[in-house]
Order: structure tokens, then sequence, then C-alpha cells
């Protein structure tokens, strides 16, 4: 399993300089592969819930579509960019005190992910004003975790993976999150025109 992960790290790495690791101390330059793939994938699925929880497209469909009502979609946005940047001053200071800061992560994606698991709950089982609430509050607290993790994640990246395989990181992250947000959009229309062609 372990070459498999240095293999598939130096395929979407392409580092070749064996160097590259001097900035991080012995300990952590053992694993830079291990952390390197476990923040891709991470990265991927948080961004990934980005795209899904978009205020401007996927949001608003979804309150429409539940039958909520208009007043609930105008506070998307300002919710959703203020709440994961505007706690930052008030938290920041105390996240920077942690000797530990990785659980602060850990927390952060956890809460994502339950917040995602919850919106699809809310989509199922509610409709109108009850759906706008519950919405709503959900999208408050994923707001709030990004918050944390916008953060944990600069002293995570500066602690565990090499200064020249940063940008490298953000950049397969950010390319293979919109690939799997394109594939998921293409499944909900392919998955449309089938109950289309059934009904017809």
């Amino acid at each position: 399993m372990k070459n498999y992960k240095d293999n598939l790290f130096k395929l979407l790495s392409n580092e070749q300089d064996a160097r590259a690791c001097k900035p991080l101390d012995d300990s952590a330059c053992k694993v830079v592969s291990h952390n390197f793939m476990l923040t891709l994938f991470s990265q991927l699925f948080s961004q990934f819930a980005d795209a899904l929880l978009n205020p401007k497209v996927t949001l608003p469909w979804l309150l429409q579509s539940l039958q909520v009502p208009a007043v609930f979609i105008s506070w998307l946005v300002p919710i959703r960019e203020s709440g994961s940047l505007l706690p930052q001053f008030a938290i920041a200071s105390f996240i920077r005190k942690l000797p530990l800061r990785k659980w602060v992560w850990v927390f952060g994606s956890l809460t994502q992910a339950l917040c995602m698991l919850a919106l699809i709950a809310i989509s199922f089982t509610l409709s109108g004003y009850e759906a706008g609430i519950a919405i709503i509050g959900t999208l408050i607290i994923f707001s709030l975790t990004r918050g944390f993790n916008s953060i944990a994640a600069k002293d995570l990246l500066g602690k565990t993976i090499p200064k020249t395989q940063r940008g490298n990181l953000s950049g397969l992250t950010a390319s293979l999150s919109g690939l799997a947000t394109v594939l998921f959009g293409l499944f909900f229309i392919f998955s449309d025109s089938r109950q289309d062609q059934t009904i017809l």
C-alpha cells in the first residue's frame, strides 16, 4: 500500500528534486507522499462541497424546488460569504495559540461532511418554510467551519507539504474538483432526460 501511495505521489507531484523536502524536518519528510495524498483528497471533497453549496446557483435551485419562500434566497450569499470570513477575526488568534492545529482541521472537515448529509436529508424530508430554516441553519454551520479550516489548513500545509509542492497541490485540487462537479452535473442532466423519455 505504501509503494502504491509513493508511486501515485510521484506521478501527481512530478517531483524529481531530492532536495525539495529540505525545508521540512526528517520525520515530516518521510511521510510527504502520505500527507500529500491525504491533503489532496481532503481538499478535493471540500472544494466539491463548496461547488454543491454554491449560493448563487445550486442552493437557489434547491430552495425553489422545495417551494421555500423567496425571502430565504436573499440570505444565501451574505451567509455563505461573510459566515466563513468574519468569524476568522474572532477565532484566528485562539487557533494560532494551539500547539497542535490539525484537530481544528479535522473537526472542520467532519462538520462540513455532516452538513452535506444534513442537506441531503432536508431535501428529501422537508419543504416550504421549514426547509428554508433548516437549510439556512445548515449553511451557517458549514460557513463557520469553513472559517476554521481556512485558518488551520495553511498551518498544516506549511508543516507537512514542501514549499515546491504546495502550488501543485492547489492546482490538482482545483482541477479534480472542477472535473467532479462537471461529472456530477452531467449525471443529473442525463438522469432528467431519461425520466422525460420515460414519461413520454
